[in-house]
């Protein structure tokens, strides 16, 4: 008996796996914010496209969960243009409001892809993605939420490899995806 239990307790922590971690900074202001604008994503991993590949999956998760208006990438992508804003880090209150007022959102969601590699775990090869995001108000540039999620291809893995997850396009959506679901549980997962 008590072999079984230990076989069923290695089983259960054979997916276990960093995770999603998240904070609610200021809930009371989150459903309020019908209209956001998702900026491209950073990237500070070592993979040269990363941040490409995660800013479109984002917006596909966030459309798909249905709780913001967005505005399109080329909408954004001109805003920051006439903010001058060239990269992610030279946001700063100023900007924030030019881009606000042009777009006409309530609240921006940024974010990092903070690594997007392979890693060797044995003879197996495993994508490792970590991913930050944050949704700032846009008029005082103040932080409502914040998410981290970090997954491997084996974090599900249980017997014989199976539940291992081998492609890199579908870690970073199910990577992303919890996000936006985190995201959404702030919100109260009310729709736009």
């Amino acid at each position: 008996m008590r072999k079984v239990i230990l076989l069923l307790t290695a089983l259960g922590c054979a997916g276990c796996g960093e995770g999603l971690r998240q904070h609610i900074v200021d809930p009371a202001r989150m459903p309020a914010m019908k209209r956001i604008a998702l900026l491209p994503i950073e990237n500070v991993s070592e993979q040269k496209d990363a941040g490409t590949k995660v800013t479109h999956i984002f917006m596909v998760e966030m459309f798909r969960a249905g709780i913001f208006s967005l505005p399109d990438m080329g909408e954004v992508e001109h805003a920051m243009a006439g903010a001058q804003i060239r990269a992610i880090s030279e946001v700063d209150q100023v900007a924030l409001l030019k881009l606000s007022d042009s777009l006409k959102v309530a609240g921006i969601l940024m974010g990092t892809v903070l690594e997007y590699q392979m890693l060797r775990k044995g003879r197996v090869e495993i994508p490792a993605v970590a991913i930050s995001a944050r949704l700032l108000d846009a008029k005082t540039g103040e932080i409502v939420w914040v998410g981290n999620n970090f997954r491997k291809g084996d974090d599900k893995e249980t017997l014989f490899g199976m539940g291992r997850e081998s492609s890199f396009g579908r870690l970073a959506q199910e990577t992303v995806s919890e996000l936006v679901l985190s995201l959404k549980s702030g919100v109260g997962g009310t729709p736009k």
